[in-house]
């Protein structure tokens, strides 16, 4: 299911390109977001209470601090598409910060190039 969301995300991202600052194309993508954003919590839910799935089983606590990861995106993508109806431009910049706030995140926990201490 999650690669079904990820798969689609270049057509919302087409109708954005085609028709910016309408209010629909808007909402497709958002709820494509967070449909995508879902499954991969679930995801890991599942990874969890299948351990033998994993190469290293998930620790409790470490699915419980990437939960925000999932929460806080999904809260300002409905925000963005709800503001989508009344304003367009603030919906692109929701889904932007998100985007940048997401990458910065997972750039400091999975950095390639930071040396070990």
């Amino acid at each position: 299911m999650w690669l079904l969301f990820v798969s689609v995300m270049p057509f919302p991202t087409s109708l954005l390109g085609r028709y910016p600052l309408q209010s629909i194309p808007i909402a497709i993508y958002g709820v494509d977001l967070i449909l995508a954003n879902v499954t991969g919590l679930f995801i890991n839910i599942y990874l969890k209470n299948h351990p033998q799935l994993c190469v290293t089983p998930i620790a409790s606590e470490v699915l419980r601090a990437q939960i925000p990861a999932y929460v806080i995106p999904n809260g300002l993508y409905v925000a963005g598409i709800v503001l989508g109806w009344f304003l367009p431009w603030a919906s692109y910049g929701i889904y932007a910060v998100v985007l940048a706030g997401l990458m910065i995140r997972f750039a400091r926990i999975h950095n390639p190039f930071q040396r070990d201490r």
